[in-house]
């Protein structure tokens, strides 16, 4: 079964990437620095970060689905 899966250019992963970031310094009162705590950034980001699109993905990895 095909999916359509739509094309992220580089650029627009990066900026996405240093938003969210910035977004939880912010809201955290914090400075990241590598190594990069991911899975503490999309557990405590607020919903206005842009992660919605990667949560269908991620459910689908944890569930095994495709």
């Amino acid at each position: 079964m095909s999916r359509f899966v739509p094309y992220l250019a580089e650029e627009a992963i990066e900026r996405d990437a240093a938003s969210l970031i910035g977004e939880y310094e912010r809201a955290r009162g914090v400075m990241i620095e590598p190594p990069t705590p991911v899975e503490d950034i999309v557990e405590k980001c607020p919903p206005s970060a842009p992660v919605g699109r990667f949560e269908v993905i991620e459910q689908r990895r944890v569930s095994g689905s495709s």
